[in-house]
């Protein structure tokens, strides 16, 4: 098992404890096919080395749309916000999506960082920003 497997179950060993079910606690942590709509971010950019001594790697990003609300993890970092705050979805010619908010959303890292929009680098940034205002919609 893997560094990254062991924190992984650990971490959902925690949340079941904590929440007390355990079906709860996975859906949390696991995506399931409806949920999530974009894993696997692109590291680039100034910062693009810097990321993994961070720990945010490709593998523990992701974007997911559950139960009314946009959640997106950045490694350790993340945030949640309701649907109902998303302004506007723009995809970018560069291959970014750029989600505006209407009221700045807090980030869970260590300094606190209120976000008023949030950039997101991914494989398929049209389909993607499709996808979310879909959803928005429905």
């Amino acid at each position: 098992m893997t560094t990254h497997n062991r924190r992984f179950a650990a971490q959902v060993r925690q949340e079941a404890c904590t929440v007390g079910d355990p079906a709860r606690a996975c859906e949390k942590h696991v995506p399931s096919l409806d949920g999530v709509i974009a894993s696997g971010f692109k590291l680039s950019g100034r910062l693009h080395a810097v990321w993994p001594l961070l720990g945010v790697y490709r593998g523990n990003t992701r974007a997911r749309v559950a139960h009314g609300s946009l959640e997106i993890r950045f490694g350790h970092w993340w945030f949640e916000t309701p649907l109902s705050n998303i302004s506007t979805v723009t995809a970018q010619d560069d291959g970014t999506v750029c989600i505006t908010f209407k009221e700045p959303v807090h980030g869970h890292e260590p300094v606190g960082v209120h976000h008023h929009d949030f950039r997101l680098q991914i494989d398929n940034p049209r389909g993607f920003a499709a996808a979310l205002r879909s959803r928005m919609a429905g």
